[in-house]
């Protein structure tokens, strides 16, 4: 069970990498890339507050399984951005 959490972190990390570097090349992929991200992450706490309401573990575990990847993706930009802007 952990292992599938990890697994999706590593598959986060990797598309986050891919995302920031799709961005760098081309300016206007950000202004695509970032408000999917974020949809994808509205949607995904939806699911899962849809899921813990009416107690469906499928549901629930749906929701989890979208929202580790793109968790980790928003933060690995945001964390790159941050870097670059610093120094």
């Amino acid at each position: 069970m952990y292992l599938t959490y990890l697994l999706l972190f590593l598959v986060g990390l990797v598309l986050g990498l891919v995302v920031l570097q799709l961005e760098k090349k081309n300016k206007g992929f950000k202004n695509v890339s970032s408000p999917t991200i974020k949809v994808l992450f509205l949607v995904s706490l939806i699911i899962t507050i849809i899921g813990f309401t009416m107690a469906y573990a499928d549901v629930v575990k749906i929701g989890i399984y979208i929202f580790i990847p793109i968790l980790t993706v928003f933060l690995v930009r945001k964390t790159f951005i941050y870097v670059q802007s610093n120094n």
